[in-house]
């Protein structure tokens, strides 16, 4: 329920009472509200104020503020954006790696808004050489980083399909290269065709078959029917369980789709699913839940304990892992080496290997105990005894992190801390 209006006046004894406007009004009546100002009301007014087709239109007095804004901080600005784009790409050339995606907003928001710039200095062209030789070059200069981004914004659209964002990208992307195609070939220019072809390019994005929301449902029901497709789940008009188990790219890509018509449409415009679908319905319809796509590619997992005075009757030193990651350390003879790479610890007596333990094993140990549940392990879970006829070794550890895959996937250590009691 939204309310739209609430009064708070106050009643007889004195007390606020709250009178709310019941009125029951869908959030969508918003969205067709501001649909209809923005595409036909708001384009009509701004239009109704060109000039007829013979009318001259002159200007009186360009603002001096504006003038100044334009020549000596904007244009400026514009070329030294332009040359680092270049650089940009130019780099991308010789390292022979694609811009990110992200280039596609980098070159699309420039390029509008140097179609602005170049609207508003259009009447200082004639009096004025430095603008004249900039409205000149600097159209011609943009038309390749726009086709740059037309390649970038193409690489998302084939691999992801069309949504609205990526539509009005592209249409936008269009305009501001027609109107930087048309100051590079024009002899004659008319300021007249960059609002009055904005505001078509406004208003057949949003009406019609070819509008943004036809073309992005369109497009994401063509991804989903060729997903589903490869699993053979088609029967007809429906689907049915899928003949082998989906891969986990293709059960995210077939999430990512659902979430989109689920924010922005409607799960029922998806064409093959059944009637009434629901998330819940998931693992009925494709063989697997929405929470399966959520399962991270690895756990990572630390244990730790809290040590407290260490007993150290019938041992001769004591040694932390830190003081060992620096270096070697020699003691009465023996030399200690910790190896954090392969998680060895070593004992040496000249170059004699005296002693070897691999750590990794202890580790192994805690995660049988307390697998599935990291965190603060108690100390005497965490402490072995070893030795041999040369040195007796008990090790504390504070801490093992590491990672692994789910289920019983493959389980990597890459760290340990502990403190080393030593007796020869």
């Amino acid at each position: 329920m939204i309310e739209p209006a609430a009064f708070y006046p106050l009643g007889k004894e004195g007390k606020s009472e709250i009178l709310r406007l019941e009125v029951n009004l869908s959030r969508e009546y918003y969205a067709y509200l501001f649909f209809i100002v923005a595409g036909i009301f708001a384009p009509c007014f701004f239009l109704a104020g060109l000039p007829a087709g013979e009318q001259k239109m002159e200007l009186e007095n360009h603002p001096p503020l504006l003038k100044v804004l334009l020549l000596y901080i904007v244009i400026p600005l514009l070329i030294l954006y332009m040359a680092i784009l270049y650089i940009y790409f130019i780099q991308s050339l010789v390292t022979l790696e694609w811009p990110k995606g992200t280039v596609s907003h980098l070159v699309l928001w420039y390029s509008a808004f140097s179609a602005v710039v170049l609207f508003l200095l259009y009447p200082l062209v004639q009096e004025n050489k430095y603008i004249r030789l900039f409205f000149t070059w600097f159209p011609k200069l943009a038309l390749p980083a726009i086709l740059v981004m037309f390649a970038a914004i193409g690489i998302r659209i084939h691999a992801y399909g069309v949504t609205e964002n990526r539509y009005f990208v592209v249409a936008l992307g269009l305009w501001v290269f027609a109107v930087m195609l048309y100051y590079s070939l024009a002899r004659r220019f008319r300021n007249t065709v960059l609002p009055v072809s904005l505001a078509i390019v406004a208003l057949l994005s949003v009406f019609g078959p070819w509008s943004a929301y036809s073309l992005s449902k369109f497009s994401q029901n063509a991804r989903f029917e060729a997903l589903v497709a490869k699993y053979n789940m088609v029967d007809g008009d429906t689907l049915q369980m899928p003949d082998r188990v989906i891969a986990d790219e293709d059960k995210r890509e077939i999430v990512s789709i659902l979430d989109y018509f689920s924010r922005y449409h409607s799960l029922d415009e998806i064409r093959l699913l059944p009637s009434g679908f629901k998330y819940d319905d998931m693992r009925r319809v494709f063989g697997f839940s929405r929470e399966d796509t959520w399962r991270p590619p690895v756990w990572h997992f630390s244990f730790y304990s809290q040590v407290g005075p260490v007993d150290l009757r019938g041992y001769d030193y004591l040694v932390s892992s830190a003081s060992l990651i620096s270096g070697p350390i020699s003691l009465d003879g023996l030399k200690i080496k910790y190896l954090p790479e392969n998680l060895k610890l070593v004992i040496l007596r000249g170059d004699e290997e005296i002693y070897v333990s691999d750590l990794e094993a202890y580790g192994r140990k805690i995660l049988e105990l307390h697998g599935a549940v990291p965190g603060e392990v108690p100390v005497e879970d965490m402490t072995f005894v070893d030795g041999n006829e040369n040195v007796q070794v008990k090790l504390l550890f504070t801490g093992i992190f590491g990672e692994r895959e789910p289920g019983n996937g493959k389980l990597e250590i890459y760290s340990m801390e502990f403190y080393l009691l030593l007796k020869k």
